[in-house]
């Protein structure tokens, strides 16, 4: 084989490679939901978290609204 062969063989396998997206898909998606998880972790699992914090005064108030009704 000639150089000029095995030149040709290189690039049709690197052209080969750089169009196969199968394993892009799967990384893109792990980054994304590591994200997500720790949005929601903060969200939910902070003691003085906003959801928390929000949960409480929703539940305060249903509580004083049927106290009042009681």
């Amino acid at each position: 084989m000639d150089i000029q062969a095995i030149f040709t063989q290189l690039k049709s396998i690197g052209i080969k490679f750089a169009k196969n997206q199968r394993g892009v898909h799967a990384i893109e998606y792990a980054i994304i939901s590591s994200g997500i998880t720790m949005i929601v972790s903060v969200i939910f699992l902070d003691d003085n978290g906003p959801f928390k914090n929000a949960l409480i005064e929703l539940f305060d108030g249903l509580k004083d609204k049927l106290i009042a009704i009681i």
